[in-house]
């Protein structure tokens, strides 16, 4: 049982999912970490395991971390996840009293294949290491202070397209064409499948903890872990977020 009464305090709630970013933490470190040097305050709260809570946090922007484990998987903690999730969103649509949300790679995925079923499927050719990210919308305030064009992080064997939501950037990719961010149309909900969380350290060690699964996917992690280069500023988007919300 979680005790919900700290969440009360925060400027947002990292809602984390499964997987390890090192030895001892979750996907939600990078972004309450990221949060924290900005000021902002934040509270971490794991969803596998305490699923049947999401109900009773109160109503702070919520950030959704990555996470290992497919979004359209037939699992309980995935489905009642995917349930909160719409809920929110239909909430922010249809009320004054709004709970902004963000997506970031899985929990962007799970954002859109809550909203937009369908919207998620495998992609043949996984991106591991750096996007080129280009804006479609580049004044869009999520992205205030970040170039029209610019290079990401990234970490993912899944792809987004859905014609449900507006798109802020899309994406080519060895002949696939997918969503690198998108907004939920009145629904004060966003997603961005790149990683603007990670500091190049951590995203190493990230690659290091899932050497066998780079592996499996066709990759050859020394060159990926030894040329990635250090990027900075793009955590600018959580704040953003976070700004056009009201919590800062």
């Amino acid at each position: 049982m979680v005790s919900v009464e700290k969440y009360e305090a925060v400027d947002a709630i990292i809602l984390e999912a499964d997987g390890l970013i090192d030895k001892e933490h979750g996907y939600g470190t990078p972004i309450y970490r990221r949060l924290t040097e900005s000021g902002i305050k934040s509270e971490i709260f794991r969803v596998r395991e305490n699923v049947d809570e999401l109900g009773a946090l109160p109503l702070k922007p919520l950030i959704l971390s990555g996470g290992m484990t497919e979004v359209t998987a037939d699992i309980d903690w995935i489905r009642k996840f995917k349930s909160f999730i719409l809920e929110v969103i239909t909430r922010n649509q249809k009320s004054d009293s709004v709970q902004p949300v963000f997506g970031i790679c899985f929990g962007a995925q799970l954002i859109v294949e809550a909203y937009s079923p369908g919207s998620v499927r495998y992609l043949d050719d996984p991106e591991i290491g750096i996007s080129k990210i280009s804006l479609d919308i580049p004044s869009h305030h999520i992205f205030k202070g970040i170039p029209a064009q610019f290079d990401a992080y990234s970490f993912h064997y899944n792809q987004i397209w859905s014609n449900d939501v507006i798109v802020i950037s899309d994406h080519l990719h060895k002949g696939h064409t997918f969503i690198q961010a998108f907004e939920i149309p009145t629904g004060n909900a966003y997603g961005v499948q790149f990683h603007p969380e990670f500091s190049q350290s951590e995203m190493k060690t990230l690659f290091s903890i899932y050497t066998k699964l780079i592996r499996d996917l066709g990759f050859d992690l020394e060159p990926i872990i030894r040329n990635l280069p250090l990027l900075s500023g793009n955590d600018i988007i959580l704040s953003n977020f976070l700004s056009k919300s009201g919590a800062r």
